[in-house]
């Protein structure tokens, strides 16, 4: 596919060869500015030598942009853009150029009755890799999985949004660049970023119990979380009680974040009243980071009013 081509191909070919002129950061900066805004970047349907030339680069000068402007949320915003929007047009055999290009170590077996059915065919992939590169959630544990020879067998859609996770992962690296032409461009794309936050008081911050603590630490970083983690986050503070707007901000700085879809979300949840898993599921899920030597994130920092939990406030 061409954006494998531009990635490993012509980029680095670029980089060595030229910097950006004034017309390609302006369309690379609006172009991040759309990712930012609105979590999306359109990728060609078809590609042409001189596209690939053309978008490469706008696409190095996102780069140089991303390397002064210094900020994760934004490098790892336009990260997941990239990798979703490769991932929606992605046909079986860009999938797996991309999966060579990005190293991963893997092979395919197909049904011998039906070759062509996408689900009969299967991938055994190099087990480091997939423990490298697999989304953070329950489905993707490993024990869910059959793993023979140092290699985890699994359906091609599986693989396909591994690969997916492994392209947001090469992507997510923070560029160097000392162009100081980028500067003002960088300013600009610095400007569009949301301005709403929400912070808990020292207070507040206290009366949750680590695994908490840890998430909201982990969402102040621009750190992509998996859907367990988020779910479990959301469930605490609504059972805490705090408000859907106020726990849809929280989710605010995560680089995929879509306000709609969290608040359906959210909202689902607290119309479910979803009660806060334990302790033993919380580790299951990979999210205990200490012992608190209690069994559920509920009874952690507890204050009793009138027989009540109340909220820490």
């Amino acid at each position: 596919m061409g954006f494998t081509r531009v990635l490993f191909g012509v980029l680095p070919k670029l980089a060595k060869e030229r910097k950006p002129n004034y017309d390609e950061y302006e369309a690379a900066a609006e172009r991040m500015i759309h990712a930012i805004k609105t979590g999306e970047i359109e990728l060609p349907k078809k590609w042409t030598p001189e596209l690939e030339e053309a978008f490469g680069r706008v696409f190095l000068a996102e780069r140089f942009i991303m390397a002064r402007a210094a900020n994760p949320y934004i490098t790892r915003r336009i990260a997941v853009a990239y990798s979703k929007a490769f991932s929606s047009q992605a046909d079986d055999k860009e999938v797996e150029e991309m999966a060579k290009a990005l190293h991963l170590r893997f092979r395919t077996v197909r049904n011998d009755e039906n070759e062509s059915a996408d689900k009969h065919k299967r991938v055994h992939m190099h087990v480091v890799d997939f423990l490298k590169h697999a989304p953070e959630s329950p489905d993707y544990s490993l024990f869910y999985f059959s793993l023979e020879n140092g290699e985890v067998e699994m359906s091609w859609r599986r693989f396909a949004r591994i690969v997916e996770e492994a392209l947001k992962n090469l992507l997510s690296t923070q560029p160097k660049s000392q162009d100081k032409d980028a500067e003002d461009f960088a300013k600009r794309v610095k400007e569009s970023l949301p301005k709403r936050r929400v912070r808990f008081s020292t207070k507040n911050q206290g009366a949750f119990p680590p695994c908490i603590k840890a998430l909201l630490k982990r969402i102040e970083q621009h750190e992509n979380l998996g859907h367990s983690a988020r779910w479990v986050l959301a469930v605490y503070l609504v059972n805490k009680g705090y408000s859907v707007d106020e726990i849809v901000k929280v989710y605010e700085p995560l680089p995929d974040f879509k306000e709609r879809i969290t608040r359906y979300q959210v909202e689902h949840i607290k119309k479910r009243r979803y009660t806060m898993p334990s302790c033993d599921k919380i580790r299951g899920y990979g999210l205990c980071v200490q012992n608190c030597g209690i069994k559920n994130p509920m009874q952690y920092g507890r204050r009793r009013k009138n027989g009540k939990d109340r909220r820490e406030s």
